[in-house]
This record gives structure tokens, C-alpha cells and sequence, in this order.
């Protein structure tokens, strides 16, 4: 039993956690509602609980892990694949927390195409103008798919800015 200590061990370990958590708070819900959530969180926590046991024990990564390559084939003789340092993947963490409270408090149709924006131009590296085209396109599909779906699009939490598409919203009770 061989252990490295890697960022994505410590990201394994945080959503196993949340989806414990989940699991736990899906038994709170009213039985009409309680199936799909509580049998997709038990089937995330089981994939979650290999890929941890799968750090300790790399010969369980041989049948449980698919990677882009096994998918599609990569050439032979490519590079490998090279882990996540745990800086990145907590600042991954940070873009995903910072995205969802951001969306809390300004709503969607502010925030997804920010976001969006500043996370293509400054961790993928595309121009400006690209970023920002691909961005509103995203929101737009997003927002479309919500409509048609009659689904109500999220305003924000915060005092009403623009009214009827940032802010103003009343705040659920957690």
C-alpha cells in the first residue's frame, strides 16, 4: 500500500464529505421526493468512496478510473497525464463557491456571463472578444433553456438593481 498525499485525494475527500452530508439531509425530505436524490447521492458517495480507496490502493484506479484516453483512443507515445496540484484544485473550488454565491446574491443573468468571461480570459487564456461572445452565448442557451422549461430564472438576493433581472428576489429559507 503505497500513499502520495495529492490535490486530487483532497478533492475526493471534500465531495465525499458534501455528499455524505447530502445523503443525510435527503432523509429530511417528504417521501414523495426522497428517491432520485437519495439514490443518486448513494451512488455518487460509492464512486467517490473507490476513488478514494483508490489512492491507497492504485490497483483499484485499473478498473474504476476512465480517463480521456481510454475514451478516445490518444496516440501512442503521448505525454502523461499529470495530477492536479492541490493550489489548482483549490482554486477550482474557489471559482465554483465564489460562481454560486455570486449567483445567490446577483442572479443569472449577471453573473454567468462575468464569470464566465474572466474564467476564459484568464485560466484558458482566450482574447477578450471571444471570451466574452462565448459567454453571453452560454448565458443565452441558459436562460432560453430555463424559459421554455418555465422555469424561473433567478434574480438575486441583493436590493433590486434592474428590475425584473437583477435583484430582488426573496431570499429561500435553508
Amino acid at each position: 500500500m503505497s500513499f502520495r498525499f495529492r490535490g486530487t485525494f483532497v478533492a475526493d475527500l471534500v465531495l465525499a464529505v458534501l455528499v455524505f452530508l447530502v445523503i443525510l439531509e435527503t432523509a429530511t425530505l417528504p417521501d414523495e421526493v426522497q428517491l432520485v436524490p437519495a439514490l443518486i447521492a448513494r451512488i455518487t458517495f460509492v464512486l467517490l468512496l473507490l476513488a478514494l480507496a483508490g489512492h491507497f490502493f492504485p490497483a483499484i484506479n485499473r478498473w474504476t478510473e476512465a480517463t480521456l484516453e481510454d475514451l478516445f483512443a490518444s496516440r501512442p507515445g503521448g505525454a502523461a497525464e499529470k495530477d492536479a496540484s492541490v493550489a489548482t484544485i483549490f482554486r477550482m473550488m474557489v471559482y465554483a463557491a465564489g460562481y454560486w454565491l455570486l449567483v445567490l446574491y446577483l442572479g443569472m443573468y449577471v453573473v454567468p456571463p462575468v464569470l464566465i468571461t474572466l474564467y476564459l480570459v484568464f485560466e484558458a487564456r482566450v482574447r477578450v472578444h471571444w471570451a466574452a461572445l462565448s459567454a453571453v452565448l452560454a448565458t443565452a442557451i441558459l436562460i432560453v433553456g430555463m424559459k421554455l422549461l418555465l422555469v424561473d430564472v433567478w434574480l438575486g438576493a441583493a436590493s433590486e438593481i434592474v428590475p425584473g433581472y437583477v435583484g430582488g428576489a426573496v431570499m429561500p429559507t435553508f
